[in-house]
């Protein structure tokens, strides 16, 4: 991007040098030749005799008057546009720096607090566990499968927070079965404290390319919240629809009343517009009395 506005700059900078030759040029060769003329015409209307040695003198003296002028006018000129249009390219460039600057910021705070909701499942499955109490054969597999899935995601997210941002788009040819399984994990997640309700009947068969670390974060920011916030005794809503603005995600839940943990809502909602914009969408955020419910648009895919 800097190399990109460094040679956009120097473009810049040799037309303003071009435009100002020239002018200086033509000021020049005006001067030169209406000069010499008047004073030959002022000499002869004085009477005074041109002779060929004072003709040459006359267009020396007027041919170094007039470089000098046109010489003070390209260097005045030039540092005038110059100083204005690299004043004004660098605070481009500033502008554009500290733009990127606030996105990796932001980028890095999505990412972390994405990292927590896996890592947190993580912590919860080892203490469940971990409980004195028999379990089957079947249960362990289960939560350790459910602890080394959750396990590789925070790999990933920490790759591409390491990578920068780097997507990684995967083509699905039966787009609705992805959300399918993503709505099953949500619901998974929240099956012990919640009533979860999932809806997919007006999703139809779609093909699209997601990156599938995105759209895990979508959901596990939304699980985030609803553990967070929701009201454990109210349903729980997951409604995922197909129509001509694309994919739309719906979460609906009463608020659970509660303080703190404020700022941490703002970033889990920060990173799933930040997800969606990816796709050309973006968020709808209602909270009116106790009802709470997100409009996730993904247009492009």
């Amino acid at each position: 991007m800097k190399k990109r506005s460094t040679r956009k700059l120097s473009r810049q900078i040799m037309g303003l040098l071009a435009v100002t030759l020239v002018l200086s040029f033509v000021i020049f060769w005006t001067i030169s030749l209406c000069g010499s003329a008047i004073i030959e015409h002022i000499c002869y209307s004085r009477g005074v005799t041109i002779t060929e040695r004072l003709s040459d003198d006359i267009r020396g003296w007027v041919f170094n008057v007039s470089l000098l002028i046109s010489v003070g006018f390209f260097v005045v000129l030039l540092m005038f546009l110059m100083g204005e249009r690299i004043a004004e390219a660098l605070k481009k460039i500033e502008d554009k720096e500290r733009a990127l600057s606030e996105e990796r910021e932001q980028l890095i705070r999505s990412l972390s607090h994405d990292i927590r909701t896996p890592l947190t499942s993580i912590m919860s499955y080892s203490e469940f566990l971990l409980l004195e109490k028999e379990r089957t054969q079947e249960e362990y597999k289960k939560y350790l499968e459910l602890i080394r899935k959750k396990g590789v995601q925070i790999k990933e997210l920490t790759d591409v927070l390491l990578d920068g941002g780097r997507r990684d788009l995967q083509f699905f040819e039966d787009g609705r079965l992805l959300m399918e399984q993503l709505a099953a994990e949500f619901e998974e997640m929240l099956e012990d404290g919640f009533d979860v309700r999932q809806d997919l009947k007006k999703c139809g068969k779609f093909k699209g390319s997601f990156d599938i670390n995105e759209m895990r974060r979508i959901f596990d920011n939304l699980i985030s919240n609803v553990k967070k916030y929701a009201e454990p005794s109210e349903k729980i809503e997951l409604i995922i629809e197909t129509d001509k603005r694309g994919l739309i995600i719906i979460q609906r839940n009463k608020i659970r009343h509660m303080t703190g943990e404020v700022e941490s809502n703002k970033i889990g909602l920060a990173g799933i517009k930040r997800i969606a914009q990816n796709y050309g969408g973006n968020i709808a955020v209602t909270s009116e009395n106790d009802d709470f419910e997100i409009l996730i648009t993904l247009s492009e895919f």
